[in-house]
């Protein structure tokens, strides 16, 4: 998808767009890994929850994208990596997964009108990264296991990553 027949396909918005496998790979990726793993927010009036619980105006509430990908209410195998997740019935993406009720299942860029305002440039931008990134070179790392998590303001590796690029070879 990322290299075409000769691996010179030109990154275009046109080609951005058709690179569903790779806008998969990388909602997967954020829904794992979500850059920001918790917001705070100020609840401006009284609300009952779905569950029953109250929720008094003026209260700050934690959300968790984080934990919200990882509920296996939401995602069987939450755990595991599988861009897949993300395709319908019928063989269609779906990037923006919602619950019976239209509850966002994804939001590794906050929701509603505090949705980050870069989101869209933010995704953008790392499909032109990754896909040029994949068409010049392979990568390989020698972790065994994957790395644990630190959360700061954003959600980072707690060890240094190492990962070992190699020119890709261009066909004829």
């Amino acid at each position: 998808e990322l290299l075409g027949p000769d691996g010179s396909k030109p990154l275009t918005l046109a080609t951005m767009r058709s690179m569903h496998k790779t806008q998969r790979f990388l909602r997967e990726l954020m829904r794992m890994r979500p850059p920001v793993w918790e917001m705070q927010r100020e609840v401006v009036r009284d609300e009952l929850l779905p569950s029953g619980a109250k929720v008094e105006a003026g209260r700050i509430i934690l959300i968790s994208p984080y934990v919200h990908h990882h509920k296996s209410s939401h995602f069987s195998e939450p755990d595991s990596f599988k861009p897949s997740r993300f395709v319908t019935a019928d063989g269609d993406s779906d990037l923006n997964p919602t619950t019976p009720s239209g509850t966002p299942l994804v939001i590794p860029f906050g929701l509603g009108s505090r949705t980050c305002i870069g989101a869209k440039f933010a995704e953008w931008e790392l499909l032109a990264l990754i896909s040029t990134l994949c068409q010049r070179f392979t990568f390989k790392t020698a972790m065994e296991q994957e790395p644990s998590l630190l959360p700061l303001a954003i959600l980072k590796p707690a060890q240094t990553i190492s990962i070992e690029l190699a020119m890709r070879e261009r066909k004829p």
